[in-house]
């Protein structure tokens, strides 16, 4: 009996796991990328030139963030990175 409960929740186990990563959003995905590319900024050098350039757009992309546009905000900031 154990077996037979043991053998339909491994075999149950993919199927769960394909519906749950089918549910991903790509804004979520974003919203890590922005996340762990402010936290590179914010160990950066205040005087450093990338620095000030992002911080004098930093009015923007927090506009961004709050209406949850993650992959735009992603945008601009790589962009402000690569200038």
């Amino acid at each position: 009996m154990k077996i037979k409960i043991l053998t339909i929740i491994l075999l149950s186990f993919p199927t769960i796991v394909s519906a749950h990563i089918n549910h991903i959003d790509p804004n979520d995905i974003c919203y890590l990328k922005v996340k762990e590319i402010m936290t590179y900024i914010y160990k950066l050098d205040p005087s450093n030139e990338k620095v000030q350039t992002i911080s004098e757009k930093m009015d923007d992309i927090d506009r961004l963030i709050d209406e949850k546009k993650y992959c735009d905000a992603e945008d601009m900031i790589k962009s402000l990175l690569r200038q």
